[in-house]
Order: structure tokens, then sequence, then C-alpha cells
């Protein structure tokens, strides 16, 4: 073996006279260890063929294997971060948010595919606003006779369909009867009455004799 200074150089390990401190450099390898404090074992110091003994520069390396057990530093395989870890100031997303996003996305998708085929369905903005009907009343004829012409039946308003909002004398587009029943030559004798706010029907000849029940047909068409 050969001592120099506090150097050994020799590639078996020095067993006799060594102290704590001292270095022990195998040529061979190029192993380089310290003799520890306790004078008990040699610890692992580098490599004297490689560059800061085969440190990682603080610069920047290229790592040959796993850093194992460094805080906030996980491995390549299986990595277990701690904090918030970021990718370009940004968090990363982890597989509990990315989860959710997955579940978000559906319920959204789902939504929106639902609302669609509802959207079939509804009534557009124009037929909102619309409404019409077409009613049979049916009254015996003392009901319909009116001798002093001022009452009659009053047609029913139409609904809007979107809402169940009955509409206004004030939205009638337009309106009509038409007899339902024969009644030979009196057929012609109704009229309509068309005063602001009503919309009534009634027969204007008295020739009846016989107060059987028949029926007008009334058709009404609104828009707001």
């Amino acid at each position: 073996m050969s001592l120099y200074g506090a150097t050994w150089i020799q590639d078996n390990e020095p067993t006799t006279g060594v102290i704590p401190g001292q270095h022990w450099v195998a040529p061979t390898s190029g192993v380089e260890n310290v003799r520890n404090s306790s004078n008990s074992a040699w610890t692992y110091f580098g490599n004297i063929n490689e560059a800061l003994g085969g440190a990682v520069s603080k610069s920047g390396d290229t790592m040959t294997g796993p850093l194992l057990g460094a805080p906030n530093l996980p491995p390549i395989d299986d990595p277990d971060f701690q904090g918030t870890p970021k990718q370009g100031g940004f968090p990363l997303a982890t597989q509990l948010m990315l989860s959710r996003l997955q579940q978000n996305l559906r319920d959204y998708i789902a939504e929106t595919v639902r609302a669609q085929f509802l959207s079939q369905t509804k009534l557009s903005g124009t037929a909102a606003d619309v409404a019409a009907n077409f009613t049979v009343l049916s009254y015996p004829l003392d009901t319909w006779v009116d001798t002093s012409h001022v009452n009659g039946v009053a047609a029913p308003l139409p609904t809007f369909k979107s809402d169940n909002i009955q509409a206004t004398p004030d939205q009638i587009l337009f309106w009509g009867y038409g007899a339902v029943d024969s009644l030979g030559e009196s057929s012609s004798s109704f009229i309509r009455i068309t005063s602001p706010g009503t919309m009534q029907v009634k027969v204007a000849w008295q020739g009846f004799t016989d107060n059987w029940a028949f029926g007008v047909g009334v058709w009404c068409m609104a828009v707001r």
C-alpha cells in the first residue's frame, strides 16, 4: 500500500494505520473514498474520472438513474408529488381533477343534447304569440233570439298555448261563425255583434215557434 500525505493510492482497501479524514483512491476504477469520523469505514466520495466526482452540476446535468427519497422531487417512475406541482407557472391537473372534468363534460353534453331535443317540441317565438280556437256553442232558440238586439251568446276568446294566457278583445285578428245545425230559411238570420270589447252571436229573426237547441261554430284568431 502507498500513502501520499493523507491519501492512500491503491486498489485494495487500506486497513492498517488509517485515521479519520484520510482519502483512499483506487487508481484502476478511479473510485475515491474518505474515512469516516469514527474511523470505522470508508465512505464513497465520488470518482476522479468524472467531473465533480460524478455529482450533478447546479447549472444542469443528465441523470442516469432516479432520485429516491428527495422531498418535492419525485422520481420519474411512479412520482408522488407534495404541494402543488406546476408547469409553466400553472398548476398541473391531478387525476381527481381530470375525473371531475370528464364528469362535468359528460353532464354538459347530456344537458345540451336534452335541451336540443326539448327545443324541437317547443313553440317558436312567432307561434308562441298566436292563439286560435274553434268552438261549437249549443243553446236553445230562446237563448239565441233577442228581440232587443242588445245581448247575445259571447264567443269564447282563444288562449295562447305557450303560457295559457287568454287573449284580449284588442288582440283579435279575425273571428267568424257558422250554423252547425240546419235552420232552413232562418239560417241566414244570424248576426254578430262586434262592438268594442264584445264578440257575440245571436239570431235576429223572430219567426221560431219551437224551442229546440242547435249549435253555432265560432272560430277566432288572436295575435299579440
